[in-house]
């Protein structure tokens, strides 16, 4: 999302661009971006120059509802809705992480995609949609 956010200036990203960036192979990207499109945080352009952009403006889209989505993979992952994990694990270390992840959601609820390219402008990261933009007058 913040990949999106930072590089597509309201354009859309194609999501070669994205694996590419990320280091993601698209047979575990894709079903992540079609999650967010489904919860109403990116839109999917098609056609040639098609990918996908964000659904609202990046101030409106909090990181908490980016977690609410990732949560929903989450939970229809098949490696962790299933026994075959641990006993410690099933019963001590799942649940203490899934207390720590509603503690950072509730921490973290007022932050937005435009606090993190904030932070990436600030840091000095190039972004592809600055070099994209048209000066011509």
């Amino acid at each position: 999302m913040l990949d999106i956010a930072y590089h597509g200036a309201g354009d859309p990203v194609q999501s070669s661009d994205l694996t590419a960036r990320l280091g993601i192979a698209p047979r575990y990207l894709e079903p992540v971006l079609q999650e967010m499109v489904r919860g109403g945080l990116l839109e999917s352009v098609r056609g040639p120059g098609g990918g996908y952009r964000l659904a609202r403006p990046r101030d409106q889209i909090f990181i908490r509802d980016i977690i609410q989505i990732a949560r929903t993979l989450e939970q229809g992952s098949d490696a962790l809705n299933n026994d075959q994990g641990s006993p410690l694990g099933m019963a001590v270390i799942w649940p203490w992480f899934q207390t720590v992840l509603e503690n950072l959601t509730q921490n973290i609820a007022l932050i937005s995609l435009e606090d993190f390219c904030q932070s990436a402008r600030h840091s000095g990261i190039a972004s592809a949609a600055v070099e994209r933009m048209d000066y011509v007058i």
